[in-house]
């Protein structure tokens, strides 16, 4: 009976040692995620002042 306690628990231990680390993981990717957001939306920015000229400038 205690080697099936202790297999229960280890299992237990890496699950829990697991979701720890995928929850870190995710909190990064999101990071990330929002970085990119904010390039995109900078290089969209720049891309309609580009347009925005060379309507101007007759091109």
């Amino acid at each position: 009976m205690d080697k099936i306690e202790n297999i229960v628990t280890s299992t237990f231990e890496q699950v829990a040692r697991n979701t720890e680390s995928l929850t870190e993981i995710n909190f990064q990717f999101k990071r990330i995620d929002k970085k990119f957001e904010a390039l995109n939306n900078h290089i969209l920015e720049r891309e309609a002042d580009v347009r925005l000229l060379l309507e101007k400038v007759g091109l």
